[in-house]
């Protein structure tokens, strides 16, 4: 369901992001983002495969050479993968953790919403005042932003607001 409800944002970099975030395993949570890109397995598994006939050519035959060369080759796509989902995770959990400090509990919702570049812009932002101007920016040329501002932007403001009038009303 979360590609499905996604599709229109089309966006590669946190699609299986999100869809993984529903697995019960932390493992999965963890590693589901690191094949986003249809090369991603091919390029995971080839260098295995080089290294895998590397050894049965040493093996079987008289030719010697040093196996730790293919040994590197296979570890570096795996160490990329998950270099490019921790960077991916950082970025997505440090704009959760701005839109929660800004006072917006719905900040996974938010984000589920916008695409990559909107992630990392979010992430970047200094103040709640600053996320107010952006999403105003943003709704004024973007319908999918116009029903982000009304409800979770101005419906947060609402709420608290009437938070304030219930503590006002009873002091």
């Amino acid at each position: 369901m979360c590609h499905t409800a996604r599709h229109v944002v089309n966006d590669n970099i946190l699609e299986e992001f999100f869809a993984y975030q529903t697995a019960p395993s932390r493992v999965r949570r963890y590693l589901g983002n690191c094949f986003i890109n249809k090369y991603d397995a091919v390029l995971f598994l080839l260098p295995t495969m080089v290294l895998l006939a590397a050894q049965i050519l040493k093996t079987f035959s008289t030719l010697s050479y040093p196996i730790w060369p293919f040994w590197i080759l296979a570890l570096t796509y795996p160490a990329f993968l998950l270099l490019r989902n921790n960077i991916a995770r950082v970025v997505f959990f440090r704009a959760c953790s701005k839109l929660l400090a800004f006072g917006f509990v719905d900040a996974l919702a938010i984000l589920f919403r916008c695409d990559w570049d909107t992630v990392v812009e979010i992430s970047n932002l200094a103040s709640p005042e600053a996320f107010r101007r952006f999403v105003q920016k943003q709704a004024s040329i973007d319908l999918k932003w116009k029903v982000i501002q009304h409800r979770f932007v101005i419906h947060n403001s609402i709420e608290k607001d009437e938070e304030l009038e219930e503590i006002n009303d009873a002091t």
